[in-house]
């Protein structure tokens, strides 16, 4: 958003970061140009979202070290939790079967 304000001259990047200078950034859903100009800036990313929910959910921690441990095992845990799931696998250990293929 600075890149765009400052080296490309956008004057929708100038007024956002104006209204988030003047801590003013809840007046920016009203406007539907300031949505477009964000979309456009930051298309849907799932790291972009995973970060921003990382962000958002450790800005209460005010230990350093304890904020990076948690950011750290909470990344893991997201991306932990959409790896690709072996069926097979699971359904053998969940069975405890052994499984033979001819």
């Amino acid at each position: 958003m600075a890149r765009a304000a400052v080296a490309e001259n956008d004057p929708t990047a100038k007024a956002l970061l104006l209204l988030i200078r003047d801590g003013r950034l809840g007046e920016a859903s009203a406007d539907p140009t300031l949505g477009t100009f964000l979309d456009k800036l930051c298309p849907e990313d799932r790291d972009f979202d995973l970060a921003t929910e990382l962000y958002n959910g450790h800005l209460a921690t005010e230990d350093p070290a304890t904020r990076q441990r948690n950011l750290l095992a909470a990344a893991v845990a997201h991306f932990e939790a959409r790896k690709p799931l072996d069926k097979l696998a699971t359904l053998a250990k969940a069975t405890g079967a052994t499984i033979s293929l001819n």
